[in-house]
């Protein structure tokens, strides 16, 4: 604990806690299936990328994982992991409302790493953590 997390996971993790205790394991499991989702459609790309420019040793570790990801099929375990906290209509909505506002939150530590590491605080309080959380869900259920 020498540094306190982001906002943004601070806000993230607040999001998990509260429906953990009032709703069950639905948003936190949305949230790994996302990270699943996205990681094994994106990651073998970034992973060339970083291959071009670093070398092939210093993505080997990174390549085994992603590669044992996909070959276990981990985004398929974790959507039936997901789908067995569904069992109404009414919970297709909550779970589509948690993909929403978890993208938000996503797109919000995104938008306060860039904003943390390029060294440049956003003038535009539209872009600030909170914010950015409830603009990006928004425009993802727009």
């Amino acid at each position: 604990m020498a540094h306190e997390p982001l906002f943004a996971t601070q806000l993230l993790n607040g999001y998990f806690y509260f429906h953990l205790e009032y709703e069950g394991p639905m948003a936190a499991i949305a949230s790994a299936y996302l990270l699943e989702y996205v990681t094994a459609r994106t990651q073998p790309e970034w992973l060339d990328n970083l291959q071009n420019k670093l070398g092939e040793k210093s993505v080997a570790g990174a390549r085994a994982h992603v590669n044992l990801d996909l070959e276990e099929d981990h985004s398929g375990f974790v959507w039936e992991t997901l789908m067995a906290t569904v069992h109404s209509a009414e919970d297709i909505e909550k779970l589509n409302k948690h993909f929403d506002r978890i993208f938000g939150l996503f797109c919000a530590y995104l938008v306060e790493v860039y904003q943390s590491t390029a060294g440049k605080k956003e003038a535009n309080p539209l872009m600030q953590a909170p914010i950015a959380a409830v603009n990006f869900a928004q425009a993802a259920n727009a």
